[in-house]
């Protein structure tokens, strides 16, 4: 009887993926709640109704997730963008809904005003943490990763 052969470890690309895959997991478990929140904070609690709230916080991150799926399967040599600059996305569908309902657009900073015009009521992500503790782990974890497979790919380090 043959000894086992032992399994090969993971490279760095593949590596990657998995990270890639954590924080997909992870964006799409904390965008619901975070559109929740949003709306309640801007539009006042208990002024809608909880499964209209849900219905929008669905569609922010079904928009969200299937453009960072998309991101995230591709080779980093071949990103033209950012998850982060992805999550972005996930505010069409609160302000959407606000604009409706009819609450005012917030005050908002002249840059980021002139940075993010659709933006009106200040909700786009600037950071990991702005979407939760999970999301900030695998988010650095992720970029993390991505930079050493870069620098793998350029410095003939392990890969």
């Amino acid at each position: 009887m043959e000894p086992p052969t032992p399994a090969r470890p993971e490279s760095p690309d593949e590596q990657l993926l998995k990270y890639a895959d954590r924080l997909v997991v992870a964006v799409t478990q904390a965008v619901p709640a975070w559109a929740v929140w949003h709306l309640e904070r801007l539009g006042g609690s208990g002024r809608w109704d909880q499964a209209e709230l849900e219905a929008v916080g669905a569609r922010a991150r079904d928009a969200a997730v299937a453009r960072l799926r998309n991101l995230l399967s591709c080779d980093i040599d071949e990103q033209s963008s950012t998850p982060l600059s992805v999550l972005a996305s996930i505010v069409a569908a609160p302000t959407e809904f606000l604009q409706v309902a009819g609450v005012a657009p917030i005050a908002r900073d002249p840059f980021d005003a002139a940075r993010d015009p659709g933006d009106l009521y200040g909700l786009i992500p600037r950071t990991w943490s702005d979407l939760g503790d999970e999301v900030a782990d695998a988010g650095m974890t992720w970029g993390a990763a991505k930079a050493y497979v870069h620098l793998a790919r350029r410095r003939e380090l392990p890969t």
